[in-house]
């Protein structure tokens, strides 16, 4: 149980409070944020997302396009 409350500290002490990017990833670089992250999520405008939303004339992504987006230096 005391090992939880140390990593529980420990995450307080090194983390950082979550952020909000709204961009156009067919142009923004996202090793331009010069940052390591735990988590990076992206909600790219997949077809079958938007189909629920009513959405009918977006320009929708490929899965395919979405694994070739640029995430880290060993991409």
């Amino acid at each position: 149980m005391m090992m939880i409350f140390v990593q529980d500290e420990h995450v307080a002490l090194t983390s950082t409070p979550p952020m909000y990017l709204k961009c156009d990833l067919r142009t923004y670089n996202l090793l331009d944020l010069n940052n390591k992250f735990d988590v990076i999520l992206i909600e790219p405008p997949l077809e079958e997302y938007q189909r629920t939303i009513g959405a009918t004339n977006l320009d929708f992504w490929s899965w395919e396009q979405v694994r070739h987006l640029k995430k880290d230096h060993h991409s």
